[in-house]
């Protein structure tokens, strides 16, 4: 995956998302359908992207997750921390 491609699906989950408050971990469960078949690109993209690769590292110290359930998490992540 190269950075348009992690772009557009940051892009994607906020626009599925708007305006819903992110403090519920479910909402990883709405964003995987975008992610579908992606995962472990997503998660290889977010560990080498310069912004997000602290965001993927603490998140790996939290969670001990298979890629289509550690993918849609930090997706969630990512954008906790874009909201801030």
């Amino acid at each position: 995956m190269d950075d348009a491609g992690g772009a557009h699906l940051i892009t994607s989950a906020e626009e599925l998302l708007g305006g819903a408050s992110l403090h519920d971990d479910a909402l990883a469960l709405r964003l995987a359908p975008l992610l579908s078949g992606q995962e472990a690109e997503f998660l290889a993209w977010a560990r080498h992207h310069l912004r997000w690769s602290l965001v993927a590292a603490e998140l790996a110290e939290r969670v001990c997750a298979k890629p289509r359930e550690a993918a849609p998490a930090l997706l969630l992540e990512i954008l906790r921390d874009r909201r801030e």
